[in-house]
């Protein structure tokens, strides 16, 4: 309870600075100028979208129901193409900051507030648990799991008042990069110290079973892919971007 309190207030604080260095909103903190283009908003969606859940979530997934564990990748697949071929041009023409931006143009102040509240309460838990995933392998240098939380949360917020989207963009394609090789160096230490072969490749079935319902894919399916079809953060990508064309790629 005590580390929960202390990651609110850490959260509080963080926003505060925000607002104070930044009370004049500033493009390039928010949506780098408007200056993104096609490869460098791709990998921010590349290095966003397979992050720790789509990794080594589906890795625990996979380990329960197998190949439909694909799905909750394949939700984000279906959600963003509706999301560029219906909706894109509409939501860059507001030319905003962020999805309460559009919220607000299109419903008023009240539901601003409402929206900003529900987003501000579901995306402490979103980075929370990059907090946590960040502070367990912090733990493994330092030692401390209460140092190690510490270390990490204030590199979090450090980077994030420095750097805003700068930052999120600029470097996505060496997290992009990082990320892959560190899977594959993974999946070769794995497959040398098990008995893996090719095998579970052609026994691979996608469907209903006991295990993963109709039911439970929709649920899955739902939920997941309204994330990506209203995510803050895909929009801020769109609202980065230097027209709706770019965007749209």
């Amino acid at each position: 309870m005590v580390y929960i309190l202390i990651y609110f207030v850490t959260i509080v604080l963080i926003i505060l600075v925000l607002y104070r260095k930044f009370k004049v909103r500033s493009e390039e903190f928010f949506v780098y100028k408007r200056e993104g283009r096609e490869f460098e908003v791709g990998m921010s969606l590349v290095a966003l979208v397979f992050g720790a859940s789509s990794v080594f979530g589906l890795a625990g997934w996979g380990y329960k129901i197998g190949w439909n564990s694909i799905w909750w990748t394949l939700s984000g697949v279906v959600f963003l193409v509706l999301l560029g071929v219906f909706f894109v041009n509409v939501i860059y023409s507001f030319r905003g900051f962020n999805i309460i931006d559009t919220i607000q143009k299109d419903f008023g102040n009240e539901i601003k507030v409402i929206s900003s509240i529900i987003l501000f309460i579901s995306w402490v838990s979103v980075l929370s648990g990059q907090i946590i995933a960040g502070g367990n392998i912090t733990q493994s240098i330092v030692g401390d799991r209460t140092i190690s939380f510490i270390i990490f949360s204030m590199i979090f917020g450090i980077y994030t008042i420095f750097w805003g989207q700068v930052g999120a963009i600029k470097t996505s394609f060496f997290q992009v990069i990082l990320m892959v090789i560190g899977i594959f160096v993974i999946l070769f230490i794995s497959m040398s110290k098990t008995n893996y072969n090719l095998e579970v490749f052609k026994n691979a079935e996608i469907g209903f079973n006991e295990n993963f319902s109709f039911s439970f894919w929709l649920t899955l399916f739902i939920s997941v892919g309204l994330s990506y079809l209203f995510g803050p953060d895909v929009y801020t990508r769109i609202f980065s971007s230097k027209d709706s064309k770019t965007a749209k790629k």
